[in-house]
């Protein structure tokens, strides 16, 4: 199998077939706020999804072809890493769209929510189980769509993480 974005890649992260699946659900939703806890090898995927729906083409025999006509597609993406930042945002310069945040993501969900509004497509990339409570705790309320947590799952079984975010989501009021 070729690698994609190789020059993205870090062995052992397990998101070989991720980023693909991410970028085809970009393409499907057509989200106009993006945030990606944790840059790494998703990044160019997720920024590929965004790059065709500008360009998308509309299927005349489509159902909902008055959505894909008429809404203002001006998407953004947030990324916040607090390792790679400096690389990512080289890498991504070319592109007014996305914002690159150097640090830490907690403590950062009122001023993101403040400058951009409600995420509708999340991907939670970072962390164990004290970074998971703390994006379910400080972000949950600024998330309106999907929402993506990356290695929920070992071996075919929840992992801790699973755990983290059914216990804080099974609360929550969805209405």
């Amino acid at each position: 199998m070729k690698l994609l974005h190789s020059e993205w890649h870090r062995k052992g992260q397990g998101t070989e077939a991720v980023g693909p699946f991410l970028q085809s659900l970009i393409t499907l939703s057509r989200p106009q706020r993006v945030l990606e806890l944790g840059a790494g090898y998703t990044t160019p995927f997720l920024i590929e999804g965004l790059e065709n729906n500008k360009d998308i083409f509309i299927d005349p025999e489509c159902i909902n072809q008055e959505y894909l006509s008429e809404v203002n597609y001006d998407p953004k993406m947030v990324i916040i890493d607090n390792t790679l930042g400096g690389e990512v945002r080289k890498r991504v310069k070319d592109y007014d769209y996305v914002d690159v945040v150097f640090d830490n993501f907690q403590g950062k969900a009122r001023e993101l929510h403040d400058k951009y509004g409600k995420f509708d497509f999340v991907w939670m990339d970072c962390g164990g189980p004290n970074e998971y409570v703390s994006f379910m705790k400080e972000y949950w309320d600024i998330c309106s769509d999907y929402v993506i947590f990356h290695y929920t799952y070992v071996g075919h079984e929840p992992n801790e993480l699973l755990g983290w975010i059914q216990l804080y989501a099974k609360d929550y009021d969805y209405h």
